[in-house]
């Protein structure tokens, strides 16, 4: 696990895989206990995650949006999917970054407003437990089989070093704020 505080805003992300029957229920279940819980609940397809600073961009991109009122979603959950996906529009970035049905690996960003850290933390394992995920950070980790998922040319992906191809997706995160 990694936390930050980004404008006042704890974040945590996670790793992990679980098995979901059904998307929608699974999702709503998710919604249900962010609310019960007062915080804010993204769950991501770990396939497409190029790392946690992947997901950090994506985090302070939308925070930044959120705080200069320039939105184009209504949460800062579908802001973060977004961000993340390096699209602006949600018909486009839910099919690449959702998560799936079946045993998956998901990314899970846990975002809290209100500096309650202990509350905070104890609904992370609680939410952990109770939708049983099984952490492991690892399937964040970056590969070349995950940038290949990206729509990058193969001509893109050769040119730039491997310690280099993270910005490739950096540079996608960052381009909503141009493109919306």
């Amino acid at each position: 696990m990694r936390n930050s505080n980004m404008k006042e805003m704890v974040y945590e992300i996670i790793g992990g895989s679980t098995k979901i029957d059904h998307v929608e229920n699974y999702m709503s279940l998710v919604h249900q206990f962010s609310k019960q819980h007062s915080i804010h609940i993204q769950l991501l397809n770990a396939k497409m995650i190029f790392g946690k600073i992947h997901l950090e961009t994506a985090i302070f991109h939308a925070i930044r949006a959120m705080n200069g009122k320039k939105m184009s979603t209504q949460s800062i959950e579908m802001e973060i999917l977004l961000y993340s996906a390096g699209e602006c529009q949600l018909s486009h970035a839910i099919p690449k970054m959702g998560i799936k049905q079946g045993e998956t690996s998901i990314a899970a960003i846990f975002i809290n407003e209100h500096n309650q850290k202990k509350i905070f933390y104890d609904s992370i394992e609680l939410f952990i437990e109770k939708f049983n995920i099984q952490i492991d950070d690892a399937v964040l980790k970056q590969s070349i089989g995950k940038i290949r998922q990206w729509s990058f040319s193969e001509e893109e992906i050769q040119t730039i070093s491997k310690d280099s191809l993270e910005d490739l997706i950096l540079e996608k995160v960052a381009m909503v704020d141009i493109i919306k």
